[in-house]
C-alpha cells in the first residue's frame, strides 16, 4: 500500500458544518459541493481559485448531480428539485419522518437518480432507503433498514454498481441492469473494523479503482473492485467526507470535510483535534471519469 503525505492542498478554508457531494461540472469547468446543515451550495473555479455561494437559504441539501438539460437536480428533505441557480422547482416527492434527509445522490447511464435517506432521530435509527427516480414514473423504494446509506459509484464498464453503508463500515458491488436500472446485491468489496475510520462519500476512477473518504479516519484510500487497498492520502482533517474527480483533465481529486460534533463550528475544534471543514485537493496520479446526468 502506498501511503502519501504532504501533497493534499486546502483550496476553500471555510469551515463547512458537513461538507458533501463533490460535483464536478466538465460543461462550465466548476466544481460543486454542498454544506448540509449549513444550507449552502460552493462552486469553485480552479483556474481563478475563486469560490462563491451558489445557494445559501433554508434547504438542507442533501445531494444533487446535473440534469442533461443543464440544470442541478438537487435533493432535500424529501423533495427533489430543478435548480437553475435562482429557483427550485419540484419534480419528486416522497414521504420521509421528522429530520430524514436525503444522504448522497447519483445518475445512472440513463439518467435515472438513485439516492438513499438518513433519518437522524435516534428512535429512526436503521431506518434509512435507498430510492430510485425515474422521469415520468412513481419513485421506487430498492430497500430499506439501513444505517448510515453513503457513497456510490459505476464501474467503467457500466456492470457493477457501488454503495457504501458507513453503519456497517462497508463498500459493497451490485449487479446492475443498465436497462431496467435494478441493482442486485453480489459481494462486499470492503468491510472494516472502524480502526481506520469508517467509508464515507465515494467516486470510481477510469480504471474501475474506487476512493474513499474516511470519516474519523484522516484520509482517502484507493481500493480494487477485489478489496484491497491499493493507496492512501492522509489528509489534515479527521472527518474526510466525500470525492469526486475534477480539473480538465479530471486528474485532480477534491476532498471535503466536516466540522460537524465540533466545540466550535468557526474552528472546527474538539478537545485538541482539528474535525474538519475545509475543502481538499491533490493529483493522485490517475484519472476519473465523467459523472452521468440525470434526465429528469
Amino acid at each position: 500500500m502506498i501511503i502519501q503525505r504532504g501533497a493534499v492542498k486546502c483550496v476553500h478554508n471555510n469551515i463547512a458544518h458537513l461538507g458533501e457531494g463533490p460535483v464536478w461540472n466538465e460543461r462550465d469547468g466548476y466544481l460543486y459541493y454542498t454544506d448540509v446543515h449549513g444550507g449552502k451550495l460552493w462552486r469553485l473555479d480552479p483556474k481563478s481559485g475563486r469560490i462563491e455561494k451558489y445557494y445559501e437559504g433554508e434547504k438542507k441539501i442533501g445531494g444533487f448531480v446535473f440534469d442533461v438539460d443543464g440544470t442541478m437536480t438537487v435533493m432535500s428533505n424529501g423533495s427533489v428539485y430543478k435548480y437553475n441557480g435562482k429557483t427550485f422547482v419540484e419534480a419528486f416527492r416522497i414521504a420521509v419522518r421528522e429530520d430524514e434527509n436525503f444522504n448522497d445522490v447519483i445518475a445512472d447511464p440513463m439518467g435515472r437518480i438513485y439516492s438513499g435517506t438518513l433519518p437522524r432521530r435516534p428512535e429512526d435509527k436503521g431506518t434509512g432507503r435507498m430510492i430510485r427516480f425515474e422521469s415520468g414514473k412513481e419513485p421506487v423504494e430498492l430497500w430499506a433498514g439501513m444505517g448510515c446509506t453513503n457513497g456510490m459509484g459505476f464501474s467503467p464498464d457500466e456492470k457493477t454498481f457501488y454503495h457504501t453503508e458507513t453503519g456497517k463500515k462497508s463498500i459493497t458491488a451490485y449487479d446492475y441492469d443498465r436497462e431496467t436500472g435494478e441493482i442486485t446485491p453480489r459481494s462486499v468489496v470492503y468491510q472494516g473494523d472502524g480502526k481506520m475510520g469508517i467509508p464515507d462519500g465515494m467516486t470510481v476512477d477510469a480504471e474501475g479503482c474506487i476512493w474513499s473518504a474516511f470519516w474519523n479516519g484522516y484520509g482517502v484510500r484507493r481500493i480494487s473492485p477485489e478489496g484491497v487497498i491499493l493507496a492512501e492520502m492522509f489528509v489534515p482533517a479527521c472527518q474526510t467526507s466525500s470525492v469526486m474527480f475534477g480539473g480538465e483533465d479530471l486528474d485532480t481529486l477534491y476532498v471535503t470535510s466536516g466540522a460537524q460534533g465540533a466545540e466550535n463550528l468557526e474552528t472546527g475544534m474538539f478537545e485538541g483535534i482539528f474535525l474538519g471543514g475545509p475543502l481538499y485537493a491533490f493529483k493522485p496520479g490517475v484519472h476519473g471519469k465523467v459523472e452521468y446526468r440525470s434526465k429528469i
